[in-house]
């Protein structure tokens, strides 16, 4: 039992100081918290309070603003009226100066294109962006926009009737670039080396033509060139190279021929053929013409080189018989010639009558190909139906241009020929007439 009450009286003790220690740390917690929750206190007043400052602060800056915007808002409304009163004034001030303003601008826009596409700014560079400025000005022009105005334009006008040469840079076909002599007539035509030129308004280049007109235009351009004073035959252009244009665009005589295709091809070979010959039967026949014009002065004397030497012989060598053998041996010769005398005449005829007949297929071949394009691809665009137009069109020209020569050459031959056999047949009549005589 002493055991029991001392152990409690052990435990009791202890207890007690560990009571006294937790209320000794929970009173020192306490008063580190206390100072720390007073240190916070003290920190949101005075946080609080510099708030308070700067609120006070923005609410005076707004009143300020306010007071500001309501006096810039008063001043805008009083600048407003007094820039309409100004504009009014300004109107009635400037009176007939509004409708010269607008004739400026237009007569400085109409100056601009105008400038802009002429020949003249291919020497005098630099003059459509000043006018360009002028035509989209919101201003009155000042005096000395006026006086340039009316100087560039009596420019124009001036330069529009000279003859003038001057050196440039040329873009050649090739790409290449070189500073060459440029002679420029009036507003229509540039020429260099010979050639004809064109000003290329994007990108203000003089560009010599990829493709240039006929030659006899280009022989006037070399004169021209040569002779740049007094008075020479010229090219002009009034279109300003429009119609230069459409003469480059004009197809050479080998490239319409070779619109027609193989079918044009084939007239053209047969016309040559026959042409062939035509020539060749007409220089024979020329060659029997004056062969028997020579028999005919030696008419006693016959020659085997010529159709009516050759009947002469056969005469001869039947003196002796009947005038009704002689007459059918000689009738035998003549009719012995006649292949001779008459070849080639019909094959003449038969390809002028073909060759028309083969321009007529061309035709429908090309109508056929341009209504199987207007199938495909419609009518939009007239280029799909250029080729089968073009072939239907030139074949029919070939088989003509063909035809025509050829039966001129067919009557040519036709009529040497028959005039040979005249002669025979004459010459036959007249000696079986001198044989009945002797008779």
């Amino acid at each position: 039992m002493r055991v029991i009450a001392l152990w409690m009286g052990l435990t009791l003790a202890l207890l007690a100081q560990d009571l006294d220690t937790l209320l000794q740390q929970v009173k020192t917690q306490n008063s580190a918290w206390s100072q720390e929750l007073q240190a916070r206190e003290a920190r949101f007043a005075k946080e609080k309070e510099g708030r308070e400052a700067a609120l006070r602060e923005a609410k005076a800056e707004l009143e300020a603003l306010r007071r500001e915007t309501k006096r810039l808002q008063e001043a805008f409304e009083a600048n407003e009226a007094r820039i309409v009163e100004r504009e009014k004034s300004l109107k009635e001030r400037t009176g007939n100066l509004g409708e010269l303003f607008g004739v400026v601008r237009q007569s400085a826009g109409d100056m601009a294109a105008l400038v802009r596409n002429s020949a003249v700014s291919a020497q005098i560079p630099g003059r459509y962006e000043t006018l360009h400025v002028m035509s989209q000005s919101k201003r009155l022009p000042s005096e000395a926009e006026l006086q340039k105005l009316w100087l560039m334009m009596l420019e124009e006008i001036v330069e529009s009737g000279k003859t003038t040469s001057f050196e440039a840079q040329v873009v050649h076909p090739d790409g290449r670039s070189s500073k060459t002599q440029v002679l420029r007539a009036g507003l229509f035509t540039l020429v260099a080396e010979g050639k004809f030129l064109r000003y290329d308004v994007e990108k203000e280049q003089l560009i010599e033509l990829p493709r240039q007109p006929e030659s006899r235009y280009l022989a006037l351009a070399s004169r021209m060139q040569e002779r740049p004073a007094g008075i020479s035959d010229a090219v002009i252009d009034p279109t300003r190279g429009a119609i230069l244009e459409l003469l480059m665009d004009l197809p050479t005589a080998s490239e319409r021929m070779a619109q027609g295709g193989v079918i044009g091809y084939i007239i053209l070979a047969l016309g040559a053929l026959g042409m062939f010959i035509a020539l060749v039967r007409g220089g024979i026949l020329l060659i029997h013409s004056s062969k028997i014009s020579a028999q005919l002065k030696a008419i006693d004397v016959p020659k085997a080189d010529n159709p009516l030497g050759r009947l002469l012989s056969v005469y001869q060598s039947n003196a002796a018989e009947a005038v009704e053998i002689v007459e059918s041996r000689l009738d035998e010769a003549i009719l012995k010639e006649l292949p001779s005398i008459t070849r080639g005449e019909a094959l003449i005829k038969l390809l002028a009558a073909v060759a028309p007949l083969l321009g007529l297929l061309g035709t429908v071949v090309g109508m056929i190909e341009t209504f199987q394009a207007i199938t495909l691809f419609g009518t939009g665009d007239p280029k799909l139906m250029a080729g089968g137009i073009s072939q239907a069109l030139v074949t029919t020209m070939q088989g003509l241009i063909v035809a025509v020569p050829l039966l001129f050459a067919h009557a040519l031959v036709r009529s040497r020929s028959r005039a040979i056999i005249e002669i025979l047949s004459q010459q036959s009549a007249g000696l079986i007439a001198r044989r009945m005589e002797r008779r």
